[in-house]
């Protein structure tokens, strides 16, 4: 469709214009916030409906990739992102926090868009993202209890629970249902991902407003500071995985795949998070990620696929 095509291509300019309207209405917009976690639950399910049972099968069949990528984006980054946070913003908890959650969350299913134009393994790339999608209840309330429990107060049944419910059940119920429908429910249900990219354009919207305090009165160092720290973690999430992949010879359709899904992260779901169950200043570490997600998807497909993998 025309919109999904439009919304797709200009995500990295959509997304700062959109999150920039949300601070400046923040007096009117932040009243909905109440409505993310149903966004998110259909964002969720409509992301699930292209993936088949079958595409689960057969990255089973080696699970090496997955494997690798799943300790990328759920201990080495989470793991960096902490021991940065303390050396930068000692302190500083909720910062630390932030930083932590924003590379604890699970890979985002936008990064299949990123892997097909670069003739990845999609098949990979759907099981990373369905596999991280329905371990993130475990992986992050773990994750923040670890690294907090002295410093941060989450109330990690509730955190569960509301994972449950955003992430789990509508992602078992695309599958099991594009499955039975023999892989036709993402052509029938077509118009169900142009209203998905535009939930995530609200989403973040509501980001916006919740964070509007940290841009309206007190533009500081620091915010500058937290978003040039967010970048630099995110661009080294994409070495990481780049680098470990050549270092396990994986083929190169693999190597895009596991590089693409260790660099991208779920901003929807981080934000919505980050605004239902922790502070303002928790989520302002997540929600400023969305801002160069798509930029950087861009560029590492320009520098290390076109330049670097096709090389070899």
């Amino acid at each position: 469709m025309l919109i999904n095509k439009f919304i797709e291509k200009r995500m990295a300019v959509l997304t700062p214009i959109v999150m920039a309207i949300g601070i400046l209405g923040s007096t009117y917009i932040e009243s909905i916030a109440f409505l993310i976690p149903y966004l998110f639950a259909f964002m969720t399910f409509a992301s699930s409906i292209g993936i088949h049972g079958k595409n689960i099968v057969e990255v089973a069949r080696s699970p090496l990739p997955v494997i690798i990528c799943l300790l990328i984006l759920q201990v080495i980054m989470p793991g960096v992102a902490y021991g940065v946070g303390n050396l930068l913003f000692a302190g500083e908890p909720d910062t630390i926090t932030g930083l932590v959650l924003a590379f604890t969350i699970p890979t985002a299913i936008a990064s299949l868009i990123w892997v097909s134009l670069n003739n990845g393994n999609s098949s990979l790339t759907l099981s990373i993202v369905f596999i991280n999608s329905l371990l993130a209840p475990l992986f992050i309330p773990f994750t923040i209890y670890t690294l907090f429990r002295a410093t941060v107060m989450v109330d990690v049944g509730q955190l569960m629970l509301g994972l449950l419910w955003m992430i789990v059940l509508p992602t078992l119920a695309g599958i099991t249902l594009n499955t039975w429908s023999g892989g036709t429910l993402k052509t029938k249900w077509g118009l169900l991902t142009p209203i998905a990219r535009i939930t995530l354009l609200v989403v973040i919207l509501i980001n916006g407003s919740v964070v509007a305090p940290y841009f309206k009165e007190e533009l500081s160092m620091k915010v500058i500071f937290v978003t040039i720290t967010v970048l630099s973690l995110a661009i080294l999430a994409y070495f990481i995985g780049y680098f470990i992949s050549k270092l396990m010879k994986f083929p190169k359709k693999t190597v895009i795949s596991v590089v693409i899904t260790s660099g991208m992260r779920n901003i929807g779901m981080g934000s919505a998070i980050a605004i239902l169950y922790f502070t303002p200043a928790v989520a302002l570490p997540v929600i400023v990620g969305t801002l160069f997600q798509q930029i950087l998807a861009s560029i590492f497909s320009k520098v290390l696929f076109k330049r670097g993998i096709d090389k070899y």
